[in-house]
């Protein structure tokens, strides 16, 4: 067992927990979308962004991931701390503004992780207006309907396709600001467990 101190409070966690383990645990919310229970951390999505500082008396603190933070004995933390409610505002900003807002007919709507996360960190409004990026859709078999155009790169289906369903022939390519998960080329993917992906 560890002590931490969340804005304020004193709570016994799990010391073998991570930060954003410790805090869901105990009820607090702290947004996140790459990190998952059976998946692990990999902190690709910046969103579950926490105060953390050195002791009591430090007022200055600095930004850390809780997903990649030790939930120590000892560890001041603060989620409602107004620099890390910005920041974590500004990640969901940044990935709403290539986000398709088409939640009426998504197949997701109102059962949304992202839409959950949006609500949570309060961003209601775009201030960009520019064309939205836009990535073709590969076909990958008859179990598996491709929306890039949807994707916020947390980066689970590849991580479960690689460490679960034991395939290779998903991936993530980049080149300069865009990133796509996919195949090299069209076709049905070769895991006999890929429909899970859809979950």
């Amino acid at each position: 067992m560890a002590t931490i101190h969340v804005d304020g409070k004193e709570y016994e966690v799990n010391g073998a927990d991570n930060l954003l383990e410790a805090c869901l645990s105990l009820g607090l919310d702290i947004p996140y979308f790459c990190w998952h229970p059976a998946l692990g951390s990999v902190g690709a999505c910046r969103q579950c962004a926490v105060k953390q500082y050195q002791n009591a008396e430090d007022t200055r603190g600095r930004l850390v991931m809780s997903c990649m933070t030790p939930a120590s004995d000892g560890t001041f933390i603060s989620i409602d701390d107004e620099e890390a409610k910005q920041f974590r505002e500004s990640v969901v900003e940044w990935l709403m503004t290539n986000h398709p807002h088409d939640c009426p007919v998504c197949e997701e709507g109102g059962n949304c992780h992202l839409q959950d996360m949006t609500v949570m960190t309060g961003h209601s409004f775009r201030r960009y207006r520019f064309t939205k990026r836009t990535h073709r859709n590969q076909d990958l078999g008859p179990f598996i309907s491709h929306e890039m155009n949807r994707c916020i790169a947390c980066y689970r289906c590849v991580r479960y396709y690689k460490d679960y369903a034991d395939g290779t022939d998903l991936g993530v390519y980049g080149a300069h600001d865009n990133v796509y998960f996919g195949r090299p080329e069209d076709g049905t993917l070769e895991s006999e467990f890929s429909g899970n992906l859809v979950e």
